[in-house]
């Protein structure tokens, strides 16, 4: 819920100009953010004279993005963090954190934007169409140093160094999470495409690429878990919550090429 609400004020604030604002030379390849923190630089006659298009649009649909990168990082601290700490952390996240990777990506003005004419004016860019690196890496990296930091539950690891198993108390509350965020994908990558007029055939391309990407990432982890689990114990296990973590990572996979495979 915070995660939601300061992720709200920190990409208000500082995030979205960061991100997308202007700069005194308008092309910085690091950092934007001259004239626009708190959308001060959106002014009526700009919106009357269509200078500014579909900036409120635009703001909110990346918002939902910077979001979602400040929501990855709960799980890889849940439980071990003091909650003024995570506030703190969720705020900057995505007031500062975040919006730097964006701008290097999706501005138009980065040092990784990728033209589709030519390879950007410093003869190089990435493709990342809806965020693999730009969200889910930059969140995964973020919760990888949290964890580490934080170190891990209490009784994660016996006397010996051992890990136990922690499962959850709940799969058919966790699979409906999965079914959620799956779902969501589809506003994810189809919805990456910024409009549908024109662009119909690419948004459903991604929705098709997405469903695919998933459906086999899930497949391919049921046998691969199985395959572990009858050799470490000797036994056929069917792993439904470790398999859900496949559905993820193959929906994340493909969120970076889903336009163009």
């Amino acid at each position: 819920m915070l995660d939601a609400c300061f992720g709200a004020l920190g990409w208000w604030l500082f995030g979205y100009a960061i991100a997308y604002g202007e700069t005194d030379t308008d092309n910085n390849p690091f950092i934007a953010g001259y004239n626009t923190y708190a959308l001060s630089g959106i002014n009526e006659q700009t919106l009357v004279d269509g200078a500014v298009n579909g900036i409120f649009a635009n703001w909110f649909f990346q918002y939902a993005f910077a979001a979602t990168a400040a929501t990855i990082v709960s799980g890889a601290v849940a439980e071990r963090t003091k909650f003024e700490a995570y506030l703190a952390y969720a705020f900057l996240l995505t007031a500062w954190v975040y919006p730097v990777v964006v701008h290097w990506v999706w501005s138009g003005y980065g040092f990784l934007w990728f033209d589709s004419v030519e390879l950007g004016d410093l003869g190089h860019g990435m493709v990342d169409f809806a965020g693999c690196g730009v969200v889910h890496m930059t969140g995964g990296f973020a919760g990888m140093w949290g964890a580490f930091f934080v170190g891990p539950r209490i009784g994660r690891f016996d006397a010996d160094g051992k890990p136990n198993s922690i499962p959850g108390h709940n799969a058919s509350l966790a699979i409906l999470g999965v079914f959620i965020l799956w779902f969501g994908w589809f506003g994810f990558n189809p919805g990456s495409t910024l409009g549908l007029s024109g662009l119909a055939l690419t948004a459903s391309r991604c929705a098709v690429t997405t469903t695919l990407c998933a459906a086999s990432a899930t497949i391919t982890t049921l046998v691969i878990l199985m395959v572990i689990n009858y050799a470490t114990t000797g036994h056929v296990v069917w792993d439904l919550i470790g398999t859900s973590n496949g559905t993820l990572g193959g929906l994340v996979g493909i969120t970076a090429s889903c336009s163009v495979v």
